[in-house]
């Protein structure tokens, strides 16, 4: 086992019928894609990829909470792009001082009620377990989104999210060392613990997911679970 061959993400196939449920390709609302056209390229991407659904999440935050907008380009996107992958609309939250409006405005879930939220990175977001607690509370299922990448967290403190429900949704790239070797390390943890729910791109630059990607080599096991979540649609 220690010497396995492994296998490039890319030529398994197993992007084939999946369903993208973190990516910031709508364009023109955020850190992600600016313009249509890449957009669209996006798209025409995935499609040669085999991608059959995917929910763009734009960032709603303190700095990004121009719903008309959102709800314009996704309106623009739909009815230029004329292919085959199933476009639907919903957000990433940041659990910051203003998701307390967002709640009462009304949030865009990942199906009937889950919830795709973040926290910053470095340091834990004020209220982050009691807002989780309250999202819950109110019916909505909270989707952690990139746990692996939160360094504030320890390996007990995923246990605790987990054992409330909450789903995780991996970034594929954090497999590929993008974003560090320590959240590589986490992801691959996660993922061989069968503690990931979703799976999503989180792309904001096409041509660096494209760099990225082919980075990505898992052993069998690594690869069977990473089919698991692909297959399993909430």
């Amino acid at each position: 086992m220690l010497f396995e061959k492994k296998k490039r993400l890319i030529d398994s196939g197993c992007f084939n019928g999946i369903t993208d449920y973190h990516c910031h390709i709508l364009f023109g609302v955020d850190d992600g894609i600016n313009e249509l056209s890449e957009s669209l390229s996006a798209l025409s991407y995935y499609e040669s990829l085999g991608v059959k659904r995917v929910f763009l999440t734009p960032h709603i935050n303190l700095t990004y909470n121009n719903i008309s907008l959102i709800e314009r380009n996704f309106d623009i996107l739909e009815n230029r792009y004329n292919g085959d992958i199933e476009l639907h609309l919903a957000a990433e939250y940041l659990l910051d001082s203003g998701f307390e409006k967002q709640i009462k405005q009304g949030l865009k879930c990942i199906k009937d009620n889950m919830v795709l939220v973040e926290s910053s990175y470095l340091h834990k977001s004020a209220n982050f377990d009691e807002t989780l607690f309250q999202i819950a509370n109110e019916g909505f299922s909270p989707i952690i989104a990139h746990p692996e990448r939160y360094l504030f967290m320890d390996i007990n403190k995923y246990h605790e999210l987990k054992n409330c429900d909450y789903l995780f949704q991996l970034n594929l790239l954090s497999l590929s060392g993008m974003y560090g070797i320590q959240v590589k390390r986490r992801a691959q943890y996660l993922l061989e613990n069968n503690m990931y729910d979703l799976i999503g791109s989180d792309m904001h630059n096409l041509e660096l997911f494209k760099d990225h990607i082919r980075e990505i080599k898992l052993s069998k096991m690594k690869h069977r679970s990473l089919m698991l979540i692909f297959n399993q649609l909430c």
